[in-house]
Formats: C-alpha cells, sequence, structure tokens
C-alpha cells in the first residue's frame, strides 16, 4: 500500500511564500522513517529538518511540492479564499502522484468539508485531520519538505531583499524589517496580513490574519 501525506509551511508567515508538499511512501518503509525519528518539522531544529529530509528523499516513493508566493496569498486573502487555494494546491498536487489512501493536514477545523473538497478533484481516497503532521509520518515527511524547502528559499529571498528574519509575525527582526520597508513595493510581503496592515494604521486587532473556515 502507498500512502500519501499533505502539508504545507509558511502559511502564517508574514513575509514570504507558501509551500505545500505531498509525500508518498510504501507501507513497508514507514517503520524506518519512525525510526529515523521523523516528525512534525516545527518540533524539528534547522539542522536536524534537513537531515531528515535527505532520508524523506531516500525512502519516499514520490515527492511533489508547490512554491505560493506571496502576492498570490494576498490575492486569495482578499477574497477570503486562502483555504480554498491551498486545497486547491493539495489537489493539483495529489493529481501527480500514486497513492492509496492520501492524508491531509486539515487547514479547516471542519475537517470533513476539506475532505468532500478533495474527493471532488481527486480519484484516491482522502483522509483529513487537524495536526495531522503530529499524527501521521506520511504527513510528518511532507511537513519536512515543505519546510526545508520554504527555509532555503527564504535563504535566497534574504540574499536579495536584506535580513527579515523568520518571516514570522512572532520574529521581532521581521516585524523591523516590515516597519523599515513594509510601504515600499517589496513582493515578498504579504500586505493582507493584519499585521503588516496595523503597523501602518490604527487598526488594533489580536489576529495575525482573518481565519476563514469556507472553502
Amino acid at each position: 500500500m502507498i500512502i500519501a501525506g499533505v502539508d504545507e509551511a509558511g502559511r502564517g508567515a508574514v513575509i514570504g511564500p507558501l509551500v505545500v508538499a505531498c509525500v508518498s511512501v510504501r507501507g513497508k518503509y514507514i517503520p524506518k522513517l519512525v525510526s529515523l525519528g521523523v516528525k512534525d518539522s516545527k518540533l524539528l531544529d534547522y539542522d536536524l529538518r534537513f537531515k531528515l529530509a535527505n532520508d524523506v528523499r531516500r525512502y519516499a516513493y514520490q515527492i511533489e511540492y508547490k512554491v505560493v508566493d506571496a502576492k498570490t496569498v494576498d490575492k486569495a486573502v482578499y477574497k477570503h479564499k486562502l483555504n480554498r487555494l491551498e486545497l486547491t494546491v493539495m489537489a493539483e498536487l495529489l493529481n501527480k502522484v500514486k497513492y492509496d489512501i492520501a492524508v491531509i493536514d486539515s487547514p479547516l477545523r471542519d475537517c470533513a468539508k476539506v475532505v468532500s473538497f478533495l474527493s471532488e478533484k481527486v480519484e484516491g481516497r482522502v483522509l483529513a485531520f487537524n495536526y495531522a503532521d503530529r499524527k501521521f509520518v506520511t504527513v510528518a515527511c511532507a511537513s519536512i519538505i515543505a519546510k526545508t524547502i520554504r527555509d532555503g528559499l527564504v535563504e535566497a529571498l534574504k540574499e536579495k531583499f536584506g535580513d527579515f528574519g523568520t518571516g514570522y509575525p512572532s520574529d521581532p527582526k521581521t516585524i523591523a524589517f516590515i516597519r523599515e520597508h513594509g510601504s515600499e513595493p517589496i513582493p515578498i510581503i504579504r500586505n493582507s496580513w493584519l499585521t503588516v496592515k496595523r503597523l501602518f494604521s490604527v487598526q488594533k486587532t489580536l489576529l495575525d490574519f482573518t481565519v476563514d473556515e469556507k472553502v
């Protein structure tokens, strides 16, 4: 049996791309990946993520990913369709790989909506769970691939635009970069994020972006 996992990296970032990855693995290799320490990329440090990414590539049946730039994310957020964008990319990736069952790290609290949306766009069986990257090895594999690809892209963007830290709103270096450059037409900043808006307006909110439960 071939099991696919799908996850993203960078959805919550205010600078840089969103990366969605799909990794399919033959069932016989899953215990090996577990023994190597594969887990949700957020639980791994930088060096270990890259080591495990190489292990994932060694044992994966197929790997596909897509990079979604900041401006495309902005367009989706302005239309309240970020979830639809992410799910559409997931479907696109699933249609490129062979699998018997696919497990999705759900971007919605209502996982049934995710299954319903994807089942209309892909042929194989699809399951969706919240925090799937902490429950299923193939999803953790996808998490590691997406995160390490994004890490590489972020480093390349820093070479071009300057050091903006991690790109996440919780990073003081990221916020300082936005304060300095947010009014400039820099394509890597997600201007749709309320984090950016509140730095340049009186608007006050505790949310970093609007959570849209619609597909």
